[in-house]
C-alpha cells in the first residue's frame, strides 16, 4: 500500500474496478448453461424468452453490485487526481506557479 493519500486512492479505485469484474464475470459464468439473448456486457445481463414473457437469467443483485463498484472507482480515481494535483505530483496540472 502506498503511503501518500493519492497512492492509496488509486490502489482503492483498482480494488473496486477488479471487484466489479470479477462480480460481472461471475454474473456471466452463472448463466452459461442456459440459453438465452445476451443484451448488455456490463452490466452483464441475458435473458430468456419464454411463454410467460422474459426471463432475466443473471442473479438480481449483479447488475447494481457492478454500476456502485464502478462508480465509487471513478469517484476514487477523481480524489486520487485532486489529491496528486495538490501535492504538485502531476506535472501538467499543478496548482502552484504560473500558467505561462
Amino acid at each position: 500500500m502506498s503511503d501518500e493519500a493519492h497512492g492509496a486512492l488509486w490502489e482503492a479505485a483498482l480494488l473496486l474496478a477488479s471487484t466489479a469484474w470479477l462480480v460481472n464475470v461471475f454474473g456471466l459464468v452463472s448463466v452459461f448453461a442456459d440459453n438465452g439473448e445476451a443484451v448488455s456486457f456490463l452490466p452483464v445481463r441475458q435473458v430468456r424468452h419464454t411463454d410467460h414473457g422474459v426471463v432475466n437469467l443473471v442473479p438480481a443483485w449483479v447488475a447494481p453490485t457492478v454500476v456502485t463498484l464502478l462508480a465509487a472507482s471513478g469517484f476514487c480515481l477523481v480524489l486520487a487526481a485532486g489529491a496528486a494535483a495538490r501535492r504538485g505530483k502531476i506535472p501538467f496540472i499543478c496548482r502552484k506557479g504560473s500558467v505561462r
